[in-house]
């Protein structure tokens, strides 16, 4: 995923592994305050998804919005997955400016977004 935006010259920086209050997101865009979530199988055992939920929620409370995608749908819909991801930016784009996540320490204001195919 990472290289693909990469070689798409997206005209926004992405990290890879960002450490977020307590958390280590997938990918982050610092200038939107989008997380985006690659999500293998085990995310969906209920353990987990109880775990997501609370890593999601914990996450928009630092001003931080997330946006997930199965591993699946990226290896079979690479194309959908990335214009969805676009619309999640752009979206965020048209919003107020927000503060900046914290790195490993404090907190911001909420945040919502949930992305989907």
């Amino acid at each position: 995923m990472y290289e693909g935006i990469q070689q798409a010259k997206y005209p926004l920086r992405f990290q890879r592994q960002k450490a977020i209050g307590d958390y280590i997101v997938d990918f982050y865009c610092a200038k939107v305050g989008l997380s985006i979530e690659l999500d293998g199988s085990g995310h969906y055992e209920m353990e987990q998804i109880k775990r997501d939920e609370a890593r999601t929620k914990a996450l928009e409370a630092m001003n931080v919005h997330v946006a997930r995608f199965c591993n699946s749908d990226v290896d079979r819909s690479f194309e959908q997955v990335c214009e969805a991801i676009d619309r999640a930016v752009k979206g965020s784009l048209h919003q107020p400016a927000a503060p900046a996540a914290p790195s490993s320490e404090g907190a911001g204001a909420v945040g919502d977004l949930h992305a989907s195919l």
